[in-house]
C-alpha cells in the first residue's frame, strides 16, 4: 500500500476500501474495519484502555461490556485520579434519542489530556453533510476516535473506526480479536463503498428523511409527545415492563414495527416503546403509526 494514501484496512478484501465521503476531510485519520460493530468495540476498547480510567457520561450495552473486559476504573459522569482518561459516549443515543454534548466533552478531553471515543451508530449516514455523523465538525482531532457502523443507514454490515494514524497502527498490531478473527467479506467492502458513494451523490435521500422526521415530530407535539433530539429515533416512555410489551403488540398487529424495550436494554423502571423512521415509509405511515399509539394509550394517557 503506497505511503501517504489514506486507506481503510479490511482484511480479506483484495482491495482496501478507500476513504470516501464520510471520512474524506480527516487529514490525520485512518480507518480500520471489523465484521460487527459490537466486535469492533470489544476489541479496541480493552486494548486501548487496559486498567486505566474510563469515563462514561452515558452508557449503553457495548460500553458496559468493553469496560468489563478492560478492567478499567469507571468514573460515571466525571473522571478523576491518575492514569490516561478515555471518555466513551454515543453521539446519538438509541433509546432516549438524546445527543451527547460533543463540544463540551472535547473541551474536557483537551483540558485533561484525555481521549474521546464516540459511537456514531445512529448518526452515520443520517447526520451532517453526506452523512458523516455528528463528529464531522471535529474530524482530524488526534484525541478523537470514532466508530461508524456500516449497518443501519449504510445498509451493509460491520463497522469502521477512524482515528489518528498512530492509534490505527497500534490497534491493527495489538488487537488479538482483530488479528485472529475471520476476515470481513469482500462483498461487504464493496457494499460499504457503494453506500458511501450514494451518500456523496444522492443528497436527496438525507433531505427526504429530514423532512419525514420534522413532519413526524410536529405530529408528536400535536399529540402532547416529544423527543429530546428531534432525530429519526422515536421513544415513547412507559416505565412498566409489562405495559411496554403489551402496548408494543397492538401496533405490531397493525403492521408497525414498534419494539418494547425493557431492562437490561434500558435502566430499571424506564421501559419504553421505540421505533425508527426510515425512507421505507412516508408521512401517511408516520401519522398512522402515531394514531395507533394514541388509540392504544387512550389518547396519550399513561
Amino acid at each position: 500500500m503506497p505511503r501517504g494514501r489514506s486507506r481503510a484496512v479490511l482484511r480479506g478484501a483484495d482491495r482496501a476500501l478507500p476513504r470516501r465521503s464520510l471520512f474524506r476531510k480527516s487529514s490525520s485519520a485512518d480507518n480500520g474495519a471489523a465484521t460487527t460493530c459490537l466486535s469492533l468495540s470489544l476489541w479496541f476498547t480493552p486494548v486501548l484502555v487496559k486498567r486505566r480510567e474510563l469515563a462514561e457520561p452515558l452508557s449503553e450495552s457495548a460500553p458496559i461490556r468493553t469496560r468489563r473486559l478492560s478492567r478499567a476504573r469507571v468514573a460515571t459522569g466525571a473522571a478523576g485520579g491518575a492514569g490516561q482518561v478515555w471518555i466513551v459516549v454515543e453521539s446519538l443515543y438509541s433509546m432516549d434519542s438524546d445527543l451527547a454534548p460533543l463540544e463540551d466533552l472535547l473541551t474536557i478531553a483537551d483540558r485533561h489530556d484525555a481521549f474521546l471515543v464516540v459511537g456514531e451508530v445512529h448518526a452515520s449516514g443520517v447526520c451532517s453533510e453526506q452523512g458523516r455523523g455528528l463528529t464531522a465538525p471535529y474530524e482530524g482531532r488526534t484525541n478523537l476516535l470514532v466508530v461508524h457502523r456500516c449497518g443501519k443507514a449504510l445498509g451493509a454490515a460491520g463497522a469502521l473506526v477512524t482515528a489518528s494514524g498512530v492509534l490505527r497502527d497500534f490497534l491493527i498490531k495489538c488487537c488479538c480479536p482483530f488479528i485472529f478473527a475471520t476476515a470481513p467479506s469482500p462483498l461487504m467492502a464493496l457494499a460499504v463503498r457503494e453506500a458511501l458513494l450514494i451518500l456523496e451523490k444522492e443528497a436527496e435521500r438525507q433531505q427526504r428523511l429530514a423532512k419525514l422526521v420534522a413532519f413526524t415530530h410536529l405530529e408528536m407535539v400535536a399529540r402532547g409527545e416529544g423527543s429530546p433530539s428531534n432525530s429519526q429515533i422515536l421513544p415513547y416512555f412507559v416505565a412498566e415492563n409489562a405495559r411496554a410489551m403489551r402496548l408494543s403488540s397492538a401496533p405490531h398487529a397493525r403492521g408497525f414495527d414498534i419494539r418494547g424495550m425493557r431492562p437490561q436494554t434500558v435502566p430499571a423502571s424506564t421501559a419504553c416503546l421505540r421505533s425508527l423512521l426510515t425512507l421505507n415509509v412516508g408521512e401517511h405511515e408516520g401519522r398512522a403509526m402515531l394514531d395507533a399509539l394514541t388509540v392504544e394509550t387512550m389518547g396519550g394517557s399513561r
